[in-house]
């Protein structure tokens, strides 16, 4: 459709007018409660559950986690899905075209035809009609990262290493799920061999644990482990203070807070255990939505922390997008820089090409890059 120059005029005044009265400032996609966050320059924030948008219901979390606002800050994007959301329609119980609203919500609120709504079609007319999708009048914000670039990953990793060849690293065959949890919270902008690593075998000498199960190909017997009680029950008998200091000898603060790593590990262990996890055996029954929710909202653990545990606990379908993975996926796709969230989709994407799980994908790619930064 071609916009004449009085009609653009009209729908720019419109869009003017609304956005003065309160416009989007950022969207997010709660996982625990399953709803889509507004939050409105006016300090207003909404929850919408995602059944009731039109393009959302049965979505993937990812999906649902790929948000573009409009730059009027009027419209809401999910590039996955081609689903958009007016804001100002949205406010006013809007939430899909009139056929799904009939469909959906039922005669009262969504019938396509009434003498009411066919009045106030005729006042719409008259002032120039409903401003029509944002998209024919800005250009979306489209991401670099889609489906296809996968094969751009695959090309590269086919290119610069063997990945046949190649086999996870000791720490995804945590002999406890303390030592898992422990490693996840403790990984984050630090030098894992040189760093972490060490960190983690002074806690196992400290308490007579080994770090490493003997046999890849099954977990250690439930006997054999230490439960996330044993490790809450070391904070509460040494406290917070000498666990830095006597047992992991270090004090690093989680990332962006001024909480310190060995606080958080406490923290999320009490969290794990809330939702019943105590022994590696207890990860598959508990499911990774529950451990991610469990884990959220703790100040200082991202989602790039989450999925590292959810990898070390044997879940094959995530990808942790750090600096090498983000670094490795700008370089294959030609860009500057790509955002984790998009660096990670495109490497499931490649694991599908190359037929492999996304964890061991990830891990060459971060071996890969790890080992060129020495």
């Amino acid at each position: 459709m071609v916009l004449t120059e009085s009609e653009f005029e009209r729908a720019e005044a419109r869009a003017l007018k609304e956005r003065a009265a309160g416009h989007v400032q950022s969207a997010r996609y709660d996982r625990c409660r399953h709803h889509v966050v507004v939050q409105f320059s006016t300090g207003v924030e909404i929850a919408i559950p995602v059944e009731l948008a039109e393009g959302l219901a049965g979505a993937s979390p990812e999906d649902l986690g790929k948000i573009e606002v409009s730059p009027t800050g009027l419209g809401l994007h999910w590039p996955r899905l081609d689903a958009d959301l007016y804001i100002p329609a949205l406010l006013q119980g809007v939430l899909g075209s009139r056929s799904w609203m009939a469909s959906h919500l039922g005669s009262a609120g969504g019938k396509v035809r009434s003498t009411t709504k066919a009045a106030a079609a005729r006042e719409n007319g008259r002032k120039g009609g409903r401003p029509r999708s944002q998209v024919n009048l800005v250009p979306r914000q489209v991401s670099s990262a889609t489906m296809p670039e996968g094969d751009a990953i695959a090309r590269d990793v086919r290119r610069l290493f063997d990945l046949q060849g190649q086999i996870l690293g000791d720490e995804f065959y945590p002999a406890h799920l303390s030592v898992a949890l422990i490693d996840a919270i403790l990984t984050p902008r630090l030098r894992y061999e040189k760093q972490v690593v060490p960190i983690i075998e002074r806690y196992c000498q400290h308490f007579g644990l080994g770090r490493i199960r003997p046999d890849r190909k099954r977990l250690p017997s439930t006997a054999d482990q230490e439960t996330l009680e044993d490790l809450v029950n070391h904070y509460l008998e040494y406290g917070i203070a000498r666990m830095e200091s006597d047992v992991f000898v270090a004090r690093y603060c989680s990332p962006g807070t001024s909480v310190s790593k060995v606080d958080n590990i406490y923290r999320a262990a009490i969290a794990l255990r809330h939702i019943g996890l105590e022994k590696l055996q207890d990860v598959e029954a508990v499911g990774p939505e529950q451990i991610i929710c469990a884990l959220q909202p703790l100040k200082g653990v991202g989602y790039r922390t989450i999925h590292m545990f959810l990898m070390y606990v044997g879940n094959e379908n995530y990808v942790k997008g750090d600096v090498h993975i983000r670094r490795f996926v700008a370089d294959a796709l030609d860009v500057h820089s790509v955002r984790a969230d998009d660096a990670e989709q495109v490497v499931r994407d490649a694991a599908k090409v190359l037929n492999v799980a996304p964890r061991h994908l990830d891990y060459a790619i971060w071996k890969y890059g790890a080992h060129r930064r020495k």
